[in-house]
């Protein structure tokens, strides 16, 4: 538990940090309080004097206790996937869906190329259902990880259990948004057993190990995507890198969920889009070196 509040933590950012300490002061003023009142209420009723180091220690539990519900509250908000998702975890005669103890394998017809997903923080795993029965239907199998409270970084090794089971020729590990960088994490300590990373409206912010290869896939209209920060990145991409964009496509149309509020308004269809992205996908493996 210390752990995952210590890994949590880093990967807040400056904003979030300031919300937090905000919200432990505000808890432990609002413990104050409410020792405060509950010991003049006993103080006039039995007219003797509350101890002090009480009154200290009850304040010091209570914060604590309203720091840890709201904390394991925001933990737990989740971004749901909608009943598309669900729809596509259907077994198929194209594409056979089998869930397992880490999450579900999209098993279509091929066999030597497969990839290891992690989703977007925060987002229910099933929304990227869809968009993996896509890749499994262009012959590329696909191992959906579900993560603790939906956050990658908070088992990034999940992808060891998939490698040790299955024998593949070619394995990736693959993204959407804010997981490429748990993928990318993953992929840099394990480079020897990996082809490379897939990613979908995302990029490394790391450089990655020589050798691996990325397949880049974005969106024209990704609210949430620093095409910036993409450009800035690209100078430290992998020789072996093949990008594509998706015209009209948005950030959440990788997956099958509600549209966040930043995000903008697609001008394609989700299933378009996902169907799009699956045979870039596609298409940059069969021009791999």
């Amino acid at each position: 538990m210390i752990d995952m509040v210590r890994i949590l933590f880093e990967h807040l950012s400056a904003q979030q940090k300031y919300f937090a300490a905000a919200f432990f002061c505000g808890a432990l003023l609002l413990g104050f309080l409410f020792v405060q009142l509950c010991f003049f209420a006993y103080e006039k009723l039995s007219g003797k004097q509350g101890n002090r180091w009480l009154k200290a220690i009850l304040t010091i539990l209570l914060a604590c206790g309203f720091s840890a519900s709201g904390f394991f509250g925001w933990l737990s908000r989740t971004v749901k996937a909608d009943e598309t998702a669900r729809e596509a975890l259907i077994s198929t005669e194209a594409v056979l869906v089998h869930p397992t103890e880490y999450g579900y394998f999209f098993d279509g017809w091929g066999t030597y190329a497969a990839m290891i997903f992690y989703g977007e923080e925060g987002v229910e795993e099933e929304a990227y259902a869809p968009l993996l029965s896509q890749c499994a239907v262009q012959g590329i199998d696909c191992f959906l990880i579900r993560m603790p409270y939906h956050r990658p970084y908070l088992k990034v090794n999940a992808a060891d259990e998939i490698v040790q089971r299955y024998d593949y020729g070619s394995w990736y590990m693959a993204a959407h948004g804010s997981g490429a960088q748990s993928a990318a994490e993953y992929a840099n300590a394990h480079s020897s057993q990996l082809a490379g990373m897939i990613l979908f409206g995302a990029y490394p912010e790391v450089k990655l190990n020589d050798g691996l290869r990325l397949i880049a896939v974005y969106a024209q209209r990704d609210g949430l995507f620093d095409y910036d920060g993409y450009e800035k990145a690209k100078q430290s991409f992998p020789e072996k890198t093949r990008e594509a964009m998706i015209t009209g496509a948005n950030h959440s149309g990788f997956g099958a969920y509600e549209k966040p509020e930043m995000d903008h308004e697609a001008l394609i269809s989700s299933s378009l889009q996902q169907r799009l992205a699956a045979q870039m996908v596609r298409m940059a493996l069969m021009g791999a070196d």
